[in-house]
């Protein structure tokens, strides 16, 4: 039995599921926490990303070993699992990723996407921004070695703003 502990932290959602896979078998779900951000952003009339962000970092912990405690899973299995996993050109891939869309002021509400995929020592980034109207879109892609994924990032993103101008941003707040 493979057992998957799911973490996720969507605009205004924070949430941690532990899933049992068995074969053939129908996936089990064995816990499901979720805490919802709806009432701390209603006020503003949508999701603050500053809030959403603080919010997620102090949920996080409690969230994922409430999941734990109902599946009766134990940090040192987690450990474990994630030691299996640890992927070295997959974090790299996300650190160009998140430079990207940091240096943009990437947020929930923000029409910006970024794909990055490791190859031996190479990296090689997509990105793309579309103003909120979808009237214009600029794209960027670089390519660089993998050791130096958030620099590529943020110089993937200093490029597409270059070539969307000052004004394009206007208005995206």
């Amino acid at each position: 039995m493979i057992r998957v502990l799911g973490i996720e932290t969507s605009c205004d959602e924070t949430a941690a599921s532990v899933v049992a896979l068995d074969g053939g078998a129908a996936p089990e779900i064995l816990s499901n926490v979720v805490l919802s951000q709806i009432e701390e952003h209603a006020a503003f009339g949508g999701v603050v990303p500053e809030i959403a962000a603080r919010a997620h970092v102090e949920a996080l912990d409690g969230i994922v070993e409430a999941a734990l405690a109902d599946s009766s899973v134990s940090l040192d299995e987690v450990e474990k699992m994630l030691a299996a996993i640890h992927h070295v050109p997959t974090g790299q891939a996300l650190a160009c990723e998140r430079a990207f869309l940091a240096a943009l002021d990437g947020s929930c509400r923000t029409p910006i996407a970024g794909h990055a995929t490791v190859a031996g020592e190479k990296l090689s980034f997509a990105g793309l921004i579309i103003s909120p109207d979808g009237s214009q879109s600029h794209e960027v892609r670089l390519e660089g070695e993998a050791a130096d994924a958030a620099e590529i990032g943020l110089n993937a993103a200093r490029t597409v703003r270059a070539r969307a101008g000052a004004e394009f941003f206007d208005g995206w707040a």
